[in-house]
């Protein structure tokens, strides 16, 4: 896979526009200016900067919904990990009580 300056351009400006770009890290946000500057000039086709670069657009286009999401999934695993009763489990398969946990838990 390749990235184009446009790819980044895009993602960029959600991140700005969504609040998520003040949510990296000052590394996060030096290493994707420079990606940037670089892919104006040429694609970037390494696969280890590739995955990198995939990862920070991912946090730029994560919504407060998918963060709840995650934060419930995460939690729902821990609670199966610990071993529960027959109930709950099938209330851990419902994607709304998964977002509850998330909701509920900070």
């Amino acid at each position: 896979m390749q990235i184009t300056y446009g790819f980044l351009r895009e993602a960029m400006r959600k991140g700005l526009r969504n609040g998520n770009w003040r949510r990296l890290s000052g590394i996060e946000r030096a290493f994707y200016m420079a990606s940037l500057c670089y892919a104006r000039i040429r694609s970037i086709i390494n696969a280890n900067i590739v995955e990198k670069i995939l990862a920070i657009v991912e946090m730029l286009y994560e919504t407060p919904a998918s963060r709840i999401f995650k934060r419930g999934f995460e939690k729902a695993l821990k609670i199966l990990s610990e071993g529960v009763k027959n109930p709950l489990r099938e209330w851990l398969k419902d994607p709304e009580f998964i977002f509850w946990l998330g909701a509920c838990s900070r």
